[in-house]
């Protein structure tokens, strides 16, 4: 992996994408500082690809 390479969140309105569980998606609540921490961080392909699955958008993470 790139040191450079840019990583993506899967957004679901104020949640974020944390993993698949068989077959449930889990997700975090942004509901307080320091939330989005258990969330994914995903190259663009891969988190593209959970939020066509998943009908949702993705977000550049800020870091």
């Amino acid at each position: 992996m790139r040191m450079n390479e840019r990583k993506y969140y899967v957004k679901v309105g104020n949640m974020y994408f944390q993993r698949f569980d068989e077959l449930d998606a889990i997700f975090i609540v942004d509901d307080q500082p320091g939330a989005k921490i258990g969330a994914s961080k995903l190259d663009k392909s891969k988190a593209e690809d959970i939020a066509k699955v998943l009908g949702v958008e993705t977000e550049l993470v800020e870091e």
